[in-house]
């Protein structure tokens, strides 16, 4: 018999009709595995080149968007996003001597590695949670700081038909916990009555949606945050939307 562990820190308000489910992806429904780090190194190792982890960690931070929330960016979303963080990655191909020529295949190695479902594996109770959430009649959206073709890797796990819509920072030019990208996440979810945010980030999912006026669960750790469950598996947090939320 499963048990799901969950703790509570502050109660929802049971059966609200129309309960719109935002959804984070790395580290919550997929396993977080610095797919970004493991890319970028793997396509220099291609040309024979180790580079210093401390190096690709600098370039990465420096480049993805969601290491600087508090700069919005948009001008540079959709397909201009991945110039914008190829632009990074040119300093770190220079500093390590590679010829500029060799740097389109370097990036184009990057990116298909990134779009691969293959690179991503699902939490086990993932499908399954959604499943159920969407026959107790839960929308759900998911709701991401990442690349803008993760709806397609999300689909491309099973998610496809799972959930009504994908709010992605980089379509938008704004990162989670900036107020306009839950914002956009509202507007997406019209009509709902109650909006929940479930994510593994205390700041960028809990501290960001609640600050939104949602309520927050956090997943697959433990920390001091203002969530108001803090669940181990997603199969509790079926149980807390079961019995608090249900529409």
């Amino acid at each position: 018999v499963r048990r799901a562990r969950f703790y509570i820190l502050n109660r929802g308000s049971a059966h609200v009709p129309n309960t719109a489910l935002f959804w984070d992806f790395d580290g919550t429904l997929i396993h977080g595995e610095d797919t970004f780090f493991n890319a970028l190194s793997r396509a220099l190792q291609e040309y024979g080149i180790c580079a210093p982890e401390a190096m690709v960690w600098e370039t990465l931070r420096h480049s993805c968007t969601w290491y600087a929330p508090e700069k919005s960016y948009t001008q540079a979303t959709g397909a201009k996003w991945w110039g914008r963080l190829f632009a990074g990655f040119a300093d770190l191909y220079g500093r390590l001597g590679l010829p500029e020529e060799t740097w389109g295949a370097l990036n184009a190695q990057f990116k298909a590695e990134i779009l691969d479902t293959g690179t991503y594996t699902l939490y086990e109770d993932a499908l399954p949670v959604l499943r159920r959430c969407k026959a107790l009649g839960f929308k759900s959206y998911l709701l991401t700081n990442n690349f803008p073709e993760v709806a397609a890797v999300a689909d491309g796990l099973g998610l496809r038909g799972l959930y009504e819509n994908a709010i992605i920072s980089s379509n938008l030019g704004y990162e989670k916990p900036r107020p306009e990208i839950f914002a956009a996440a509202r507007s997406a979810a019209q009509g709902a009555q109650q909006c929940v945010m479930i994510g593994d980030n205390p700041v960028a999912d809990i501290g960001g949606g609640k600050a939104a006026g949602m309520a927050a669960i956090l997943v697959h750790r433990q920390a001091e945050c203002a969530a108001d469950y803090i669940c181990d598996e997603l199969y509790a947090v079926q149980d807390i939307l079961q019995a608090q939320w249900r529409p």
